[in-house]
């Protein structure tokens, strides 16, 4: 737990910790700080890191809405899919491998263009494979069979692997453990930002510290990545 500790106090000495007096007002904080950051400008560079899938869906159309008041989405060019409306230029994350367009499990990437005519959806892919296209025109089929969500905020198991210049952290819940807190504090290059709410901290942010230090069993994390993959 001593490693735990000091990670928590040095986030929080260094005004990287914000506690909130619930966990939607946690999110809500986590929000405002991504938009003063840029994260509404340049939303590859700021990633929002979740643990559960409706927390994804949440942040990510508050960040769709940050967007597309401040003008940055062409509300023109849109596609409605069950509950999400994808404009062009919006940030998209794929759930499931396309192998014969070379995407994968995870990959992100922005909409160019979106033509109904065609039912095709172009998308500029953040780290395409080597020797293939960055950009690539995606069936509508395909790009709904790939269970494509907004890829503002994502669980944490999704960014397992991947870097981002700025993190915000939505902490808190029974899922964190010592390897998915690591994978938290990790992600960012330049700066990580963790939000929690008052319940989830704690006194002195004991709670925190204990769920955070915590070893979840691997039988138990082998079952989990395999019911969130």
């Amino acid at each position: 737990m001593g490693n735990s500790r000091e990670a928590i106090d040095s986030y929080h000495s260094r005004g990287l910790l914000k506690r909130s007096p619930d966990h939607l007002s946690a999110a809500r904080e986590l929000i405002e700080s991504w938009v003063t950051a840029g994260g509404v400008q340049v939303p590859k560079d700021h990633s929002i890191l979740v643990q559960t899938r409706k927390e994804a869906q949440v942040l990510n159309l508050a960040a769709q809405s940050e967007r597309k008041r401040a003008g940055e989405l062409d509300s023109k060019q849109t596609l409605r899919l069950g509950e999400t409306t994808f404009h062009v230029r919006d940030r998209v994350m794929f759930h499931k491998r396309l192998a014969s367009l070379h995407i994968e499990n995870g990959h992100q990437g922005e909409i160019l263009r979106i033509c109904p005519l065609r039912q095709t959806v172009h998308v500029r892919l953040d780290q395409p494979k080597p020797g293939t296209p960055a950009v690539v025109g995606i069936p509508l089929k395909l790009f709904q069979s790939a269970q494509t969500t907004l890829g503002y905020a994502a669980t944490t198991h999704k960014f397992q692997g991947a870097t981002t210049e700025f993190a915000y952290v939505l902490m808190g819940g029974s899922a964190i453990d010592r390897n998915m807190a690591y994978t938290q504090m990790t992600r960012a290059r330049q700066r990580t930002q963790l939000f929690v709410s008052d319940a989830a901290a704690g006194d002195h942010f004991e709670n925190l510290i204990r769920s955070t230090a915590k070893e979840r069993p691997k039988k138990l994390a082998h079952d989990l990545d395999q019911r969130i993959g």
